[in-house]
């Protein structure tokens, strides 16, 4: 038997970059696939990720490989870049990883693939799809396609849908909330009690890892979270305590904060932040038997000691 290696895609962004750190803290052969060359010994250039990129070379050997990389919500300077890289550069990706010999590919997708709100019901690997945006429309076709592939081919396909994902320097969502806290010692969330499922960045690369290994992932689809949901004003509290500050919530009303965001055309983003997303990782927790290491509490207040 070979030595095991897995293969990385998007290794310098924020999930990637925890995910190497914990790849080389267990000692983990691994190679990571770049757009431009840069100087680590483990990295292999790919260049940009459409239908037409040619991965094989870079393939050789490797046993699992997670794809990470993708165009993120509100980041493309086209449409059309969602639907290029997403999902036309991901099943290129796939295609070319069976043709390899790659045993497995794990797929990071998106919790937005079931839409922006679970309303009353948590959403689980049963719930029906409802992507909303280019971006989630993409992870789904993406899916499909990498399901489909499975079926034909010998290698293992894994799912892995992720709410927000939350760390020192996480981009998108909450970096804004971080900033926020950051600048304004007055928050509007005192009167917002809703239920939202997050996951910090250390406890994702945990479980994506768990995944590469565990016999039991096989063919599945994973929606993974942190336990106990979490209040947007539970959410910057816990930021605001990991920066030693003190913050006050205003007890601003829930439909005028609704009004607001559409008068600022920020309706989506309102609702992301203050409406419910409750996640149940069941499947996870008693098929792959993975645990939370970390709260959000406790995250966030290693990441400003270490980050200080």
């Amino acid at each position: 038997m070979g030595v095991f290696v897995l293969g990385i895609t998007g290794g310098s962004g924020f999930v990637g970059t925890s995910l190497i750190k914990l790849i080389q803290e267990r000692n983990i052969s691994y190679r990571s696939f770049v757009r431009k060359p840069c100087p680590n010994k483990s990295s292999y250039t790919v260049g940009d990720i459409s239908a037409d990129t040619n991965w094989h070379e870079g393939l050789s050997k490797i046993s699992v490989l997670i794809h990470l990389a993708s165009v993120a919500h509100g980041n493309a300077q086209s449409v059309l870049d969602y639907e290029k890289v997403n999902f036309l550069g991901t099943l290129n990706l796939a295609i070319q990883a069976a043709e390899a010999g790659v045993k497995r590919f794990i797929f990071i997708s998106s919790i937005g693939v079931l839409g922006n709100s679970s309303f009353n019901e948590k959403f689980t690997e049963e719930s029906i799809p409802n992507p909303n945006n280019h971006y989630t429309k993409s992870k789904f076709e993406a899916e499909k396609a990498l399901l489909e592939l499975s079926l034909s081919t010998n290698m293992e396909v894994v799912i892995i849908r992720p709410p927000l994902v939350y760390g020192k320097k996480a981009p998108g969502n909450f970096g804004l909330l971080q900033k926020l806290v950051g600048y304004f010692p007055i928050l509007p969330f005192g009167s917002i009690n809703n239920k939202r499922n997050v996951i910090s960045v250390d406890n994702l690369v945990d479980f994506i890892l768990v995944c590469a290994y565990h016999p039991k992932a096989s063919n599945k689809t994973f929606l993974i979270a942190e336990s106990e949901p979490l209040s947007i004003k539970d959410i910057t509290n816990n930021i605001a305590e990991a920066k030693n500050k003190k913050i006050i919530q205003l007890p601003v009303p829930k439909w005028l904060m609704i009004y607001v965001g559409k008068l600022l055309g920020q309706s989506s983003l309102v609702e992301q932040i203050i409406g419910n997303l409750e996640i149940d990782s069941t499947l996870a927790n008693t098929t792959l038997n993975w645990k939370q290491k970390y709260t959000m509490r406790e995250s966030l207040l290693v990441d400003e000691k270490v980050n200080k």
